[in-house]
């Protein structure tokens, strides 16, 4: 499958749509922020939908299944607010969240995917990192355990503590302090991080430090929009960065995992690739 977040509709996500779908993936997902919405902007919201339907379909003519999770950008507000907030969002894509904005798509026995909303309509901790250490426990034995959220726990750009937009304790605090520890407890294989607009993959993580038994999380959504990330020498947990609009490709073979981080040209920007559990 593919992945990425910060889509926009500008002429570099269609140029991201057309080599995710020369990839032939069995899906996309999509972690946040689709079109820009804002919950406000109808013509955008659909604007969105035409260019996938037009651009993400498959050698084979099919049209690529779109699997989604919440980013700030499809609700009024941004943060903290109301499931209605998130205007065209949840009319679209609530046969996966029917209640809640969070939510666990499994592949038979064999990948499942969690996908978390952060701070956007449900918070952070209580209930939803309450049903993530369940969710995790129940599927802590697949041979792929993928979570995926749009603000994330080891941001490239915006600051990890004091003044980011998440508040006191900067970018991605509630997502370090709730989900982190069970992300580590029950072995998630990756996580697919979105929101600063850059590429990057961090060393595999144990409490914010380089560990080979750790969770690597991969970004950090651009696959249309741009910024220019902060070096692996002032973020000692980035592994490799990039000022590119991009996509990654995963495949799953047996028990490998192979991440491959293609630019909108079709060069490989970035390879990964881990094994077993």
């Amino acid at each position: 499958f593919v992945s990425r977040g910060d889509c926009g509709v500008n002429a570099h996500a269609l140029a991201n749509n057309k080599v995710a779908a020369a990839q032939d993936p069995m899906f996309a997902l999509i972690g946040g922020d689709l079109g820009y919405d804002n919950g406000t902007a109808p013509r955008v919201a659909l604007q969105f939908l035409k260019n996938y339907s037009a651009n993400m379909v498959d050698p084979q003519g099919r049209l690529i299944p779109m699997v989604t999770c919440l980013g700030n950008h499809e609700v009024k507000g941004g943060y903290a607010t109301k499931r209605a907030a998130a205007t065209y969002y949840f009319p679209l894509f609530d046969g996966l969240y029917p209640e809640t904005s969070y939510a666990a798509l499994d592949f038979g026995d064999y990948l499942s995917l969690v996908l978390l909303d952060s701070g956007h309509v449900s918070p952070i901790g209580g209930a939803q990192a309450e049903w993530l250490g369940q969710a995790l426990a129940e599927r802590a034995d697949r041979p792929h355990l993928i979570a995926a959220n749009h603000v994330p726990a080891y941001p490239s750009f915006r600051a990890p503590t004091g003044g980011g937009l998440t508040g006191l304790f900067g970018t991605g605090d509630g997502n370090r302090r709730h989900w982190c520890p069970l992300f580590e407890r029950y072995g998630v294989d990756a996580v697919l991080e979105h929101h600063d607009h850059t590429f990057k993959r961090t060393h595999p993580l144990i409490d914010g430090r380089a560990d080979k038994y750790g969770v690597p999380y991969l970004g950090d959504g651009s696959w249309g929009q741009l910024r220019a990330p902060a070096p692996p020498e002032k973020r000692p947990y980035l592994a490799t960065v990039g000022r590119a609009y991009h996509m990654t490709v995963h495949r799953l073979e047996g028990d490998r995992r192979f991440h491959v981080a293609l630019e909108e040209s079709g060069r490989v920007a970035d390879v990964m690739a881990t094994f077993g559990k």
